[in-house]
């Protein structure tokens, strides 16, 4: 639903930052997240091992409303590639000449979002911090057993069952977004306010970004009903703690 939310918020969509120590479970989240989309590079795109800004550029224009994965992102990567991370929420691309001999011109705008993973949260540049919700991945015992079947269901591209499922609702979304919006983005200023979390308009519109298609996904008058396993309430404490977190970095 990018493209949806991208132009209910003129032109803006937040990006997911993955973080946290080695052997944390990053790429497994990441990996699984794209899965969803398709077959993807087993590692992601790696932003350290020479990939370019135009590739990448061109990647995210290739496909629509998916998720990239940029992996091993650092905050000490060249101010090129930061730049062009930080136009990717907006959706500016890059303008290219045709090798036609004239005038003509190619636009690589990004059309899909990007899901940042690496051990740095991208703090070196404010513009891109504000514009990625941040996950941080505790290094802890995993299910190892649960393990086993995801990695079962990424092998035979299970996966994007769930997203073909979810695409059944994309007229809902698309009709309902527009209304739901407002008052998802009050919801996230009173319980801001009430935890003493400044009201921030751009950390606000990226939690406003997720919560909203969720809350619309668990209409009561959706059908065929969706269940999540978790409730709005449940996905709103954790967004509060999120934005905590955001704020403290900042």
């Amino acid at each position: 639903f990018r493209d949806i939310i991208f132009e209910a918020n003129n032109s803006y969509v937040p990006m997911l930052s993955i973080f946290g120590e080695p052997k944390s479970g990053k790429s497994t989240l990441a990996r699984s997240l794209s899965s969803m989309f398709g077959e993807s590079l087993p590692d992601g795109i790696n932003l350290e091992s020479g990939s370019t800004s135009t590739g990448i550029r061109r990647v995210l224009s290739s496909c629509q409303n998916a998720i990239v994965w940029l992996n091993e992102y650092k905050n000490t990567l060249p101010s090129t590639t930061l730049g062009m991370l930080k136009g990717i929420a907006d959706g500016s691309g890059k303008i290219t000449g045709r090798n036609t001999g004239g005038n003509e011109t190619k636009n690589y705008p990004p059309r899909s979002s990007a899901l940042i993973c690496g051990q740095d949260l991208p703090t070196q540049d404010p513009a891109i911090f504000s514009r990625v919700i941040s996950c941080h991945i505790d290094k802890k015992e995993r299910n190892k057993e649960a393990f086993r079947k995801l990695v079962e269901i990424e092998k035979h591209q299970i996966l994007t069952n769930v997203t073909c499922e979810l695409l059944s609702y994309r007229n809902s979304i698309a009709e309902n977004y527009r209304i739901m919006e407002p008052h998802i983005t009050s919801k996230i200023r009173e319980e801001f306010k009430a935890n003493e979390i400044p009201d921030d308009d751009r950390l606000v519109l990226n939690f406003t970004s997720i919560l909203t298609p969720f809350a619309i996904l668990q209409d009561e008058t959706i059908e065929p009903k969706l269940d999540f396993g978790f409730s709005f309430n449940e996905v709103l404490a954790i967004v509060v703690q999120m934005a905590k977190n955001h704020i403290d970095v900042q």
